[in-house]
């Protein structure tokens, strides 16, 4: 797998304010390789335009959920569920995420 494309992850941990209410930072952004895939668009009657994208990743981003931040090509996504590993010949291969842009 050729990982020729270049998205930006910001993943985000969740910490407590000063007043003890949990919150969600983001942490530092990080630019890693990807193969940026697409998948389906919804085009219901609404003026909401849904596209969904499959993102393979290194093996370097396991880890990655729901609450973290994919952008490429300058616009932000947000990622759906957690990534999915892929073994070849019993060895982790590279991670799966889905993603989509709400439009």
């Amino acid at each position: 797998m050729i990982l020729h494309d270049r998205v930006t992850i910001i993943q985000r941990v969740q910490i407590e304010d000063d007043y003890g209410t949990p919150i969600w930072v983001d942490g530092p952004p990080r630019i890693v390789p990807a193969e940026v895939r697409p998948m389906t668009t919804d085009e219901p009657d609404t003026s909401v335009i849904t596209t969904r994208y499959k993102l393979f990743l290194p093996t370097t981003e396991e880890g990655l959920t729901a609450q973290d931040k994919i952008s490429w090509r300058e616009q932000d996504f947000e990622v759906m569920g957690d990534y999915e590993p892929h073994l070849v010949g019993g060895r982790l291969h590279h991670v799966e995420v889905v993603v989509q842009r709400r439009q």
